[in-house]
């Protein structure tokens, strides 16, 4: 009993020690450690981000890059649990600190010098028994608290380990550097905004909207400082750096200051340049009684501005009148006047101003008038019309309308003048021009000019001269034989005896027959010798003219120039025929050339051409005979070859059994007229079918069939199999070529080995399977 209570004992111990190891922590240590980032020599990629992170500080900060350094203080717990034959480690890095360079001026830039990873190793170690290495690959870090377990397997029961941490890197990422760089520049910039703030106060203190003559370049130097306003805000300082917190620049209140002065300059800009062309007019008005081109100036100016600011114009139009310069001047108050939107001042000046030009205008036009100097009077007599008409202000006065009429009088009367002084001198052309023009005028201005009797009178005089000079000289002509300089004047004074009122010479119709009789003979003889030259064209023309020219003048009944003009018909009609003879000689030429080269078609063509052009110069009876039997030797094989371009216009409309029946027809044309004579070859129509679209071949290989050619059959349908033509596309022809070469194969030898036969006819393909069961069925049945 004794013995028995004793092992219970044992046991509960035992199972109490074991329920204890469960939850057991067999190692903890807790301690803050240093991580101290500084410039590393050297090009190790695990430097890089640090060192160019140390580098910018060293340069923002102005230091030396081996003094710029800080520390990375963290809180390192450590805990080892044992439960069954596990041991756990637990690894715990939080409470993250930095220490040392960590500040860019003013700005506190820890959060961006934290790191983005860490990877350490360690050793777990039982004195004298085991050791287990662990090792973190880089893992993300939080600065706060970031939690690693390790698992290994142990059955060293109640001995407690050791913990040793090997080695622990924090790693800085892209990120970092990226992060870091961003901030950084971000600080950079804020410190130089100092810089474009003043000059922002500086631009705008000496920017004086008063001074318009520079509020163009003002507006362009206030839309730059806007720009750059907005650009500082854009970079959004006070959220991104905390400047409601520390702002050491002052740079909130110097932005919404320069803000608020941009916008009163900007408005204040905004009414000077509203206004802008009465600022340049005021002064213009200013300045003309002191310097009237430096007024122009500005008045000019104002109408840059607003080219439809009616003060400007009419001060410009007073300058330009002032000047001498009325046609300037009268441009300038009719466009005043055509804006119509002006002040009293401006409507007054145009009004005094209108009346000015009105009077030196009619002034202008009568001292022309008084020196006879009408064609100028009118001139301005008319502008002064036109200038009253168009100005509201004023009403034209009954003497510009007294001068117009007096004017053209004048000048109606200068014309005749000169007509007549012209006339006295003989020159009867440029009289005659002068006279027209004055009677082209009286029509033009009748409510002036009212009566032309004179000028009419003196043109039948004129005319009547030249009637009788015309004839004078043409008869000199006529004596010395020269027709072709008698015949014009001649003309000349017939159109003027049919026009105007002139003693009538009765002679004159037998003056222009007898000079214009030798010049037909001489136009008829030059078209024959035209036609022998072979320019027939020319003279063809030359006939026709002479044919109209024998009815035009009279010459019906002449014997003489019938005869010769028929002469001239007939040598062109023999030259015609003889050109036609030689090109149908060529033509003939050029079908044998083709002939020569086996195109028979365009041969006949040729042929064809040359009968249409016979046929239509029947009356050149040409013989034709020995085109018609060239053509005869050569029709068999024009007709073969016309038979296949029908076949392949049969093919092309898919009229497969018509293409079969005549080409076959072809092939006994071929032979029967023998045309291999003609060099010309023939293809079976096996070969020619090889040579043609699948669906022709599937139907030869039909008609193949159904005249028991199986082997020909079978090359076609080999062909289609190289084309990769679908078997199921020929399904029907391999069933009856198969039945077809079973019936063939057993008449020779009904004793063969169908299988065998049948795979000798396929080549044992699987894409003739339909043939081989149709053979091997077809066999059976015999």
């Amino acid at each position: 009993m004794k013995h028995t209570i004793t092992i219970f004992v044992i046991f509960l111990s035992i199972a109490s020690s074991a329920i204890k190891a469960q939850s057991d922590v067999i190692f903890e240590k807790s301690t803050r450690e240093n991580y101290i980032v500084s410039f590393q020599p050297g090009n190790r990629p695990e430097h890089q981000t640090t060192n160019i992170i140390i580098k910018e500080i060293a340069r923002i900060t102005n230091r030396n890059v081996m003094a710029v350094e800080y520390t990375i203080n963290y809180r390192q717990d450590i805990t080892i649990k044992r439960s069954g034959n596990k041991i756990f480690t637990t690894i715990i890095i939080k409470d993250i600190r930095l220490t040392g360079s960590t500040r860019i001026h003013a700005f506190d830039i820890t959060d961006v010098l934290l790191p983005e990873q860490v990877e350490f190793s360690g050793t777990i170690s039982f004195p004298r028994i085991k050791t287990y290495n662990i090792k973190q690959n880089p893992s993300r870090i939080s600065p706060v608290e970031t939690k690693f377990t390790f698992e290994n397997i142990d059955t060293t029961a109640n001995v407690r380990p050791n913990f040793v941490m090997d080695d622990l890197k924090f790693i800085y990422t892209p990120a970092n550097r990226r992060n870091f760089l961003e901030k950084a520049n971000l600080i950079e910039e804020y410190f130089y905004s100092d810089v474009r703030l003043n000059q922002i106060f500086a631009d705008l203190s000496i920017i004086y909207p008063q001074n318009y003559k520079r509020c163009f370049e003002y507006r362009q130097m206030i839309d730059a400082m806007g720009f750059a306003i907005s650009e500082l805000y854009q970079k959004d300082f006070p959220n991104r750096l905390d400047l409601y917190v520390n702002d050491p620049i002052s740079f909130m209140p110097k932005l919404a200051n320069a803000s608020s002065l941009l916008e009163q300059k900007a408005a204040e800009l905004d009414y000077v340049m509203l206004n802008l062309p009465i600022y340049y007019f005021n002064d213009g008005v200013r300045l003309i009684p002191v310097n009237t081109s430096e007024a122009r100036w500005h008045f000019e100016q104002a109408l840059q501005i607003d080219p439809n600011f009616a003060p400007a114009i009419a001060q410009i139009s007073r300058l330009e009148y002032n000047a001498g310069n009325t046609d300037n001047a009268i441009l300038g108050v009719k466009r005043a006047y055509s804006i119509g939107a002006f002040d009293n001042d401006t409507r007054n000046l145009l009004q005094q101003l209108s009346l000015s030009i009105d009077d030196r205008l009619i002034s202008d036009a009568v001292q022309f008038e008084s020196k006879k100097d009408y064609q100028n009077a009118l001139s301005a007599y008319l502008k002064a019309q036109d200038f009253c008409q168009s100005v509201p202000s004023l009403a034209c006065k009954d003497l510009i309308a007294r001068g117009i009429t007096l004017a053209r009088k004048g000048i109606y009367s200068d014309m005749m003048s000169n007509a007549n002084r012209l006339f006295r001198a003989g020159n009867l052309e440029t009289a005659e021009r002068s006279v027209r023009q004055a009677i082209e005028y009286h029509r033009n201005h009748k409510k002036d000019i009212p009566d032309a009797g004179d000028a009419f009178r003196l043109l039948n005089d004129i005319k009547s001269l030249q009637y009788t000079q015309n004839i004078e000289k043409g008869i000199s002509l006529l004596e010395n034989k020269m027709y072709s300089q008698a015949l014009p004047l001649f003309e000349a004074a017939k159109a003027i005896e049919d026009e105007f009122r002139v003693t009538k010479n009765e002679n004159l119709l037998s003056l222009i027959k007898e000079a214009k009789r030798p010049l037909i003979i001489q136009n008829l003889q030059q078209a024959i010798q035209q036609a022998k030259s072979n320019l027939l064209d020319q003279a063809r023309n030359t006939i026709q003219q002479a044919g109209n020219d024998i009815y035009s003048y009279g010459f019906i009944e002449d014997d003489e120039l019938r005869d010769l003009i028929n002469v001239a018909r007939l040598e062109v009609q023999s030259q015609h025929c003889i050109n036609i003879h030689n090109q149908i000689s060529f033509m003939l030429n050029g079908a044998n050339e083709s002939i020569s080269q086996l195109k028979f078609l365009e041969a006949e063509s040729i042929f064809k051409n040359a009968r249409d052009l016979k046929d239509k110069n029947a009356d050149c009876n040409i013989d034709f005979v020995y085109v018609e039997r060239r053509r005869a030797e050569v029709l068999p094989a024009i007709q073969y070859q016309q038979m296949l371009v029908t076949v392949e216009g049969n093919i092309q409309k898919a009229e497969y059994d018509k293409a079969v029946e005549l080409y076959n027809q072809a092939t006994n044309h071929f032979n029967h007229n023998g045309l291999s004579k003609f060099k010309l070859t023939h293809f079976s129509l096996l070969d020619f079918t090889l040579r043609q679209n699948n669906c022709f071949v599937l139907c030869v290989s039909s008609y193949f069939i159904a005249i028991e050619d199986a082997q020909s059959a079978l090359i076609l349908l080999n062909n289609l199999e190289q084309r990769k033509l679908s078997r199921r596309m020929m399904k029907a022809e391999q069933q009856s070529l198969g039945r077809l070469l079973a019936r063939l194969d057993y008449a020779k030898d009904p004793l063969i080995k169908p299988k065998a036969k049948v795979k000798e006819h396929t080549k044992g393909k699987y894409y003739y399977r339909y043939l081989r069961k149709a053979y091997l069925k077809e066999f059976k049945a015999q």
